[in-house]
């Protein structure tokens, strides 16, 4: 099952002009209305960072978590403004483009990214990518494959079952039929098809009727 890759994207990330003050930025990811409708990876991914962007909501930088940490540890003033602070070397992408799970995956880990801005064809921020949310899309999609994979063996062994027992009956119809064949007494004969038809039907009980006519 191929994924719909629109569903990837965290949409309405959280954004942040370039004059907001790094405390501020902070406590809107840690604000728990961020994540007000949206569960699993998408609530992470969206109260993990904060997208610095222009009037227009072009994107100028972002701060993330790992950054909040690094600044921490470096004594940084929370009072100044996100763009003295902020990761300037973004790189975006186009939802348009966005059409390739496996190649945006290796484009992450190569360029070592752990958000990824998405842009409508105006450029403007319409929502954001994680490597975290792809892979589990990506093993969704091959548990998927796996999946069909377990039904085709099922309907194959399905299959090769009907033939063989239809291969059973016609053999031991055939046996019957040479059976019955070879014997002038009608007993006999009455006792060997009640044996195959039970075998052919597999049936534990057969009735035959004999007709005579007027």
């Amino acid at each position: 099952m191929k994924t719909d890759l629109r569903k990837t994207i965290v949409r309405d990330p959280l954004m942040v002009w370039a004059k907001t003050k790094v405390r501020e930025a902070i406590a809107l990811m840690g604000d728990h209305n961020c994540i007000e409708g949206i569960h699993g990876l998408h609530a992470e991914a969206r109260c993990s960072c904060v997208v610095v962007v222009t009037e227009e909501r072009r994107v100028v930088g972002i701060l993330t978590e790992g950054d909040v940490v690094r600044l921490s540890a470096q004594g940084i003033n929370f009072d100044q403004p996100v763009q003295e602070v902020m990761t300037r070397t973004v790189m975006p992408l186009r939802e348009s483009q966005f059409t390739d799970l496996r190649g945006t995956i290796h484009l992450l880990q190569q360029h070592r990214i752990g958000h990824l801005p998405i842009l409508d064809d105006q450029d403007r921020l319409v929502g954001l990518i994680t490597p975290s949310i792809l892979l589990q899309a990506l093993n969704l999609e091959k548990l998927s494959t796996e999946e069909k994979v377990v039904n085709l063996e099922r309907l194959l062994v399905e299959r090769t079952t009907s033939i063989d027992t239809q291969r059973q009956r016609e053999k031991l119809l055939a046996e019957l039929v040479t059976q019955i064949r070879s014997s002038l007494n009608l007993q006999t004969i009455l006792e060997l098809t009640v044996l195959g038809v039970r075998q052919i039907l597999g049936c534990e009980r057969v009735n035959i009727c004999q007709f005579t006519s007027d």
